[in-house]
């Protein structure tokens, strides 16, 4: 009389590694779009952060900083009370500073101030990760464009 063994034969084995690994080239993908989605929300976050500072520094001096002035600049509290950022915001992917762009200078009568900026993201990986989301250039803040993120 024979007796059944008790265990998985290899075929059996086989097709369940088969089936974890369809399972997992299905949801790791979604997994890392996941995180990178979470750090363009949190870099889109303090691109408005910055433009709330840059408003409030326009309500104080009546004009944007000039294009010399970087966030570093407007995070000094020996140059500024108070202080605009503490500390000069980065980007969550990268770490690196956002760029800030001055509008061109408006002279009336005898005084020149700056009325507009731009403020990006140039670094991260916004552009590589979620072409589908970023699909031109990184995220992007310019109030006279009515907010737009992306270019």
């Amino acid at each position: 009389m024979k007796t059944k063994k008790k265990g998985f034969t290899l075929i059996e084995l086989v097709i369940c590694i088969l089936i974890l690994g369809v399972l997992l080239s299905i949801v790791l993908p979604k997994l890392v779009q996941g995180k990178y989605r979470a750090l363009l929300t949190a870099c889109q976050f303090n691109l408005r952060a910055v433009a709330s500072a840059l408003e409030n520094y326009h309500t104080d001096y009546d004009s944007y900083p000039d294009s010399q002035s970087t966030f570093d600049d407007l995070a000094d509290s020996s140059r500024y009370s108070p202080t605009y950022f503490h500390p000069a915001p980065t980007c969550p992917s990268s770490a690196e500073k956002y760029t800030y762009i001055a509008a061109d200078p408006i002279t009336i009568g005898s005084t020149s101030s700056i009325h507009g900026y731009t403020t990006a993201c140039d670094g991260g990986l916004h552009y590589i990760v979620l072409p589908s989301l970023v699909s031109q250039g990184y995220p992007q803040y310019n109030p006279a464009t009515g907010g737009r993120f992306f270019p």
